[in-house]
Protein backbone atom coordinates (compact mmCIF):
# COMPACT_ATOMS: atom_id res chain seq x y z
CA UNK A 1 0.00 0.00 0.00
CA UNK A 2 2.89 2.42 1.23
CA UNK A 3 3.73 2.12 -3.20
CA UNK A 4 0.27 3.29 -4.03
CA UNK A 5 0.39 6.25 -1.74
CA UNK A 6 3.49 7.51 -3.18
CA UNK A 7 3.11 7.19 -6.36
CA UNK A 8 -0.07 9.11 -6.09
CA UNK A 9 1.34 11.95 -3.68
CA UNK A 10 4.37 12.54 -6.53
CA UNK A 11 1.67 13.15 -9.59
CA UNK A 12 -1.14 15.07 -7.76
CA UNK A 13 1.16 17.64 -6.15
CA UNK A 14 -0.43 20.18 -7.87
CA UNK A 15 -4.07 19.34 -9.73
CA UNK A 16 -5.77 21.79 -7.44
CA UNK A 17 -5.13 25.94 -6.05
CA UNK A 18 -3.61 25.68 -3.09
CA UNK A 19 -7.16 26.31 -0.79
CA UNK A 20 -7.98 23.11 -2.31
CA UNK A 21 -5.23 20.94 -2.87
CA UNK A 22 -4.61 19.69 0.43
CA UNK A 23 -8.42 18.42 0.55
CA UNK A 24 -8.81 17.26 -3.10
CA UNK A 25 -5.30 15.54 -2.95
CA UNK A 26 -6.40 13.38 0.11
CA UNK A 27 -9.64 12.38 -1.60
CA UNK A 28 -8.04 11.55 -4.65
CA UNK A 29 -5.70 8.97 -2.57
CA UNK A 30 -8.48 7.60 -0.83
CA UNK A 31 -10.53 7.05 -4.21
CA UNK A 32 -7.45 5.15 -5.34
CA UNK A 33 -7.17 3.07 -2.03
CA UNK A 34 -10.85 2.52 -2.31
CA UNK A 35 -10.36 1.21 -5.49
CA UNK A 36 -7.64 -0.92 -4.90
CA UNK A 37 -8.83 -2.28 -1.93
CA UNK A 38 -12.35 -3.68 -3.76
CA UNK A 39 -12.28 -7.59 -4.06
CA UNK A 40 -16.20 -7.85 -5.57
CA UNK A 41 -17.24 -6.15 -8.76
CA UNK A 42 -20.63 -5.47 -7.07
CA UNK A 43 -18.93 -3.76 -4.54
CA UNK A 44 -17.39 -0.67 -7.05
CA UNK A 45 -21.02 0.76 -7.95
CA UNK A 46 -20.90 3.50 -5.25
CA UNK A 47 -17.22 4.67 -6.97
CA UNK A 48 -18.75 4.38 -10.26
CA UNK A 49 -20.85 7.75 -12.63
CA UNK A 50 -24.11 5.86 -13.77
CA UNK A 51 -22.95 6.39 -17.26
CA UNK A 52 -19.38 5.19 -16.86
CA UNK A 53 -18.19 2.51 -19.38
CA UNK A 54 -16.43 -0.59 -19.25
CA UNK A 55 -14.32 -2.03 -21.78
CA UNK A 56 -13.58 -5.62 -21.13
CA UNK A 57 -13.47 -8.86 -23.41
CA UNK A 58 -13.91 -6.96 -26.78
CA UNK A 59 -16.93 -5.53 -25.40
CA UNK A 60 -17.86 -1.88 -25.07
CA UNK A 61 -20.83 -1.76 -22.35
CA UNK A 62 -22.61 0.12 -19.77
CA UNK A 63 -21.29 -0.61 -16.57
CA UNK A 64 -24.82 -1.59 -15.22
CA UNK A 65 -25.17 -3.27 -17.88
CA UNK A 66 -22.39 -5.91 -17.07
CA UNK A 67 -23.69 -5.82 -13.39
CA UNK A 68 -27.30 -7.02 -14.80
CA UNK A 69 -25.78 -9.52 -16.56
CA UNK A 70 -24.49 -12.73 -14.70
CA UNK A 71 -21.91 -13.98 -17.22
CA UNK A 72 -20.34 -10.31 -17.11
CA UNK A 73 -20.42 -9.69 -14.64
CA UNK A 74 -18.46 -12.95 -12.91
CA UNK A 75 -15.54 -12.26 -15.34
CA UNK A 76 -15.24 -8.57 -14.67
CA UNK A 77 -15.29 -10.16 -10.78
CA UNK A 78 -13.11 -12.66 -11.65
CA UNK A 79 -10.60 -10.11 -12.84
CA UNK A 80 -10.22 -7.72 -9.83
CA UNK A 81 -6.95 -7.11 -8.39
CA UNK A 82 -6.60 -9.76 -5.30
CA UNK A 83 -2.85 -8.01 -5.02
CA UNK A 84 -1.92 -4.31 -6.41
CA UNK A 85 1.82 -4.50 -8.08
CA UNK A 86 1.74 -1.01 -9.72
CA UNK A 87 -0.19 1.57 -9.34
CA UNK A 88 0.41 5.22 -11.27
CA UNK A 89 -2.46 8.09 -11.49
CA UNK A 90 -2.23 11.85 -12.89
CA UNK A 91 -4.68 14.57 -12.83
CA UNK A 92 -5.14 17.53 -14.88
CA UNK A 93 -5.08 20.82 -13.06
CA UNK A 94 -7.98 22.43 -14.23
CA UNK A 95 -10.72 19.98 -15.38
CA UNK A 96 -10.33 17.49 -12.33
CA UNK A 97 -10.22 14.80 -14.11
CA UNK A 98 -7.19 12.42 -14.70
CA UNK A 99 -6.49 8.55 -14.66
CA UNK A 100 -5.47 5.43 -12.44
CA UNK A 101 -3.69 2.80 -13.79
CA UNK A 102 -3.62 -0.43 -11.79
CA UNK A 103 -2.08 -3.48 -12.57
CA UNK A 104 -1.47 -6.70 -10.39
CA UNK A 105 -3.09 -10.57 -9.84
CA UNK A 106 -6.33 -11.23 -10.35
CA UNK A 107 -8.52 -13.89 -8.38
CA UNK A 108 -7.43 -16.80 -10.93
CA UNK A 109 -3.57 -15.72 -10.33
CA UNK A 110 -3.26 -14.00 -13.72
CA UNK A 111 -1.73 -10.96 -14.48
CA UNK A 112 -3.85 -7.85 -15.04
CA UNK A 113 -4.29 -4.14 -15.86
CA UNK A 114 -6.66 -1.76 -14.83
CA UNK A 115 -7.35 1.75 -16.29
CA UNK A 116 -9.86 4.00 -14.70
CA UNK A 117 -10.68 7.24 -16.08
CA UNK A 118 -11.64 9.50 -13.37
CA UNK A 119 -13.52 13.07 -12.93
CA UNK A 120 -15.45 14.62 -10.36
CA UNK A 121 -18.77 14.61 -10.34
CA UNK A 122 -20.94 17.48 -9.01
CA UNK A 123 -21.46 16.77 -5.38
CA UNK A 124 -16.94 16.98 -5.80
CA UNK A 125 -16.76 12.86 -5.14
CA UNK A 126 -14.48 11.24 -7.69
CA UNK A 127 -16.11 8.96 -9.89
CA UNK A 128 -14.95 6.38 -12.56
CA UNK A 129 -16.11 7.56 -15.91
CA UNK A 130 -14.66 4.64 -17.71
CA UNK A 131 -13.02 1.44 -16.71
CA UNK A 132 -10.82 -0.78 -18.74
CA UNK A 133 -9.70 -4.34 -18.03
CA UNK A 134 -7.20 -6.49 -20.28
Amino acid sequence: MHLLIIAVSLFTSTMFPSDQKDDKKSEFVDFIEQISLVKEVDDMKPLINPEAYLAFDSKYESYYEVLSNDEYSRQVNDELCTKVNVARSQVDDDSGAGYIFLTGVSKSGENVNHTFCVKIDKEGKWKIIHWHVN
